[in-house]
């Protein structure tokens, strides 16, 4: 007796993986790939790798406690169209770290998308203190690292003022994080009215992290454009004497040193108008 079988395949979206001549109106067109930007790729992969050992499930999957099933499942498939060692055979050197990785985000998705196991693992984050976790969590439970999480999606999408309002509950969460400070610092110095406040969360960053360059040059800059000069001269000198090499350092002084110097003379100019008015 002979029989037969006939075998279904579930796809996340539906495709013409077999090229057929006609296919269904509804199937996805295959994805044109893109040029890749591969520093930018390599760096990606590897702030999700610290992410995968220092962050939680739903870190690494960018979602929340809340999130339902069906979104674990799709960021879970973004993933694996994005990151797939197979994707990637031209560039041995991420063979590893991308096997690495899609075995940190299939562990993550298998946790998150199993009842039990979820709950499981949320007893567990709870009791390490590592997050608050329920169905009723408030926005003002997040964790720093969730606030900066969204400001990051809200900069993505053009959304400044978003960004500035998780960058400011992420300091009030960690208000002895220098990185708080220093990215709420470089989104407020892009809006000319909150440059003040701007100045002040850098300086703050600075005092807890005071050998960090990138943030005094990143102070200087911002001194610089709002016509301050003097202020910027001792953060450009500081820098230069923790990296003597520092080229940009090299350059803002370069920099200063010709707009303080246009200053003194206009300034000497003007006193000299004034003198020459003066009554003998």
């Amino acid at each position: 007796m002979a029989f037969s079988f006939q075998v279904g395949v579930e796809f996340e979206a539906p495709g013409n993986i077999w090229g057929l001549a006609n296919p269904p109106e509804n199937w996805r067109k295959p994805d044109i790939a893109k040029e890749r930007d591969d520093p930018a790729f390599g760096r990606e992969i590897q702030g999700l790798l610290t992410v995968a050992e220092t962050g939680s499930h739903y870190q690494l999957l960018r979602v929340t406690s809340e999130s339902p099933r069906e979104q674990v499942r799709r960021r879970y498939y973004e993933f694996v169209r994005k990151f797939h060692p197979d994707l990637h055979m031209d560039h041995a050197e991420w063979a590893q770290p991308l096997q690495r990785l899609m075995e940190a985000v299939t562990v993550a998705y298998k946790t998150l998308t199993n009842e039990a196991e979820r709950a499981q693992y949320d007893d567990r984050l709870a009791d390490s203190g590592a997050f608050t976790l329920g169905r009723h969590r408030s926005e003002l439970q997040k964790t720093a690292n969730e606030c900066m999480e969204q400001a990051r999606e809200c900069l993505h999408t053009q959304n400044r003022g978003g960004a500035i309002l998780w960058l400011r509950k992420a300091v009030e969460l960690e208000p002895k994080s220098s990185r708080c400070h220093a990215l709420l610092a470089r989104s407020l110095s892009a809006v000319e009215p909150f440059r003040r406040e701007a100045v002040e969360h850098y300086e703050k960053a600075i005092a807890l992290d005071p050998w960090n360059a990138a943030m005094r040059l990143q102070l200087a800059a911002l001194y610089q454009e709002m016509k301050l000069p003097g202020r910027a001269y001792p953060h450009c000198e500081k820098v230069l004497e923790i990296d003597a090499d520092n080229t940009q350092a090299k350059e803002r002084l370069r920099l200063l040193d010709t707009e303080f110097g246009k200053n003194e003379k206009s300034k000497r100019s003007f006193l000299d108008r004034i003198l020459r008015q003066s009554p003998q």
